[in-house]
């Protein structure tokens, strides 16, 4: 099986909420927002989309673990050594953007297996066309469903 036909719906379905939660309050005054202990801001859209991503996961059946922003008590230091993938999360990347009505936000997503990325995805819904991109390791990368070039990493 593919990364992409593993991994494609779920990451699909949790930046197609993600978009849909943080377009709702985006430029409203219904957006709440603290600031957490190091000064950095959150919104109720933060903690509500990694929420949504745990769920996602839990109830997709694949055996993944998360690392989200808004809930790791502490970043990893190294590739998970229990066997299992990695999701690691970014609910509203340019939170601070976000909050000021500025449209380069976006949520984070990437798929670790083995130590390896072998999967990402980025949703930035207030960008024209709602834009997305995907990568899948050895299978391309692409914007809103048009293959695209990128460089490779050694």
């Amino acid at each position: 099986m593919s990364y992409r036909e593993k991994y494609h719906a779920l990451l699909q379905g949790i930046v197609d909420e993600a978009a849909s939660l943080s377009m709702r309050v985006f430029r409203t005054k219904e957006m709440q927002i603290e600031r957490k202990r190091d000064g950095t801001v959150v919104t109720q859209i933060d903690k509500a989309v990694e929420a949504m991503a745990y769920a996602r996961v839990a109830a997709c059946g694949l055996p993944i673990d998360i690392i989200g922003e808004e809930t790791a008590s502490e970043p990893p230091s190294g590739p998970a050594t229990n066997g299992r993938a990695r999701m690691i999360i970014d609910p509203i990347d340019g939170t601070e953007e976000f909050t000021r009505g500025i449209p380069t936000f976006g949520t984070l997503i990437g798929i670790e297996e083995d130590g390896d990325i072998i999967a990402g995805m980025v949703s930035a819904p207030a960008l024209s066309e709602g834009t997305r991109w995907w990568a899948y390791k050895r299978e391309g990368a692409f914007r809103n469903g048009h293959p695209i070039r990128v460089s490779r990493v050694a």
